[in-house]
């Protein structure tokens, strides 16, 4: 069987393994899927680039350490958040690495405002159930997720169809689940999105780039 199809088929098996083991609160089931999720989506991505971006290669390996410590608590957690938000770095480069700015339609600029009045909103609902010493950390991270989601938009300049689309809306769903993932954590609050949307945005984005 073509290794391509192969790591793909694993990925896709991974990911439903993981997902139920989210939904029937299966712990050691979710110790034992989630390392595999982006080491195999990589695979995929190596194996079916014709010259796979190291950028893009950098973020996912990011995705691997922050899945792998955010399985635990305390200072894992920070890892885990320190990994994501380099993962978030490392995208938003290879959304901007062959931009010109003078093709990107004068329109796309009033999306400035709008991720500026989600991360307010966001930060004001949030922040006040975060401890004072983790705040900076989290507008930091917010920040970066969002800069991550309006590089992608910005790639419209120069990239169209599915190699546009599946990015930016891979950005997208990466806002909404660390968005949920930080209301679970801080607040407590339930739902079992974050690692559909999670999935979803890291296919989507690698996809994009395939495309």
């Amino acid at each position: 069987m073509d290794l391509r199809i192969l790591s793909f088929a694993a990925f896709f098996i991974c990911s439903a393994a993981d997902l139920i083991a989210c939904a029937k609160g299966n712990a050691r089931g979710e110790r034992i899927a989630k390392p595999f999720l982006m080491p195999l989506l990589l695979c995929y991505y190596v194996l079916s680039a014709p010259v796979p971006n190291p950028l893009l290669i950098a973020a996912l390996v990011c995705g691997f350490l922050g899945d792998t410590f955010l399985l635990g608590s305390g200072a894992r957690f920070l890892c885990g958040l320190a990994s994501f938000l380099a993962g978030h770095l490392f995208y938003t480069a290879a959304f901007l690495q062959p931009l010109v700015l003078g093709a990107v339609p004068a329109a796309i600029w009033a999306a400035v405002p709008v991720y500026a009045g989600f991360a307010f909103a966001a930060c004001r609902r949030l922040l006040p159930s975060v401890q004072k010493k983790l705040r900076p950390a989290i507008v930091t991270y917010m920040v970066c997720l969002l800069a991550m989601s309006f590089a992608a938009l910005l790639r419209c300049g120069y990239a169209s169809g599915a190699a546009f689309w599946m990015p930016f809306s891979g950005s997208l769903l990466f806002v909404a689940s660390d968005t949920m993932l930080a209301f679970q954590i801080f607040q407590k609050k339930s739902g079992s999105g974050v690692m559909i949307t999670y999935l979803l945005a890291q296919f989507l984005i690698v996809s994009g780039f395939l495309a």
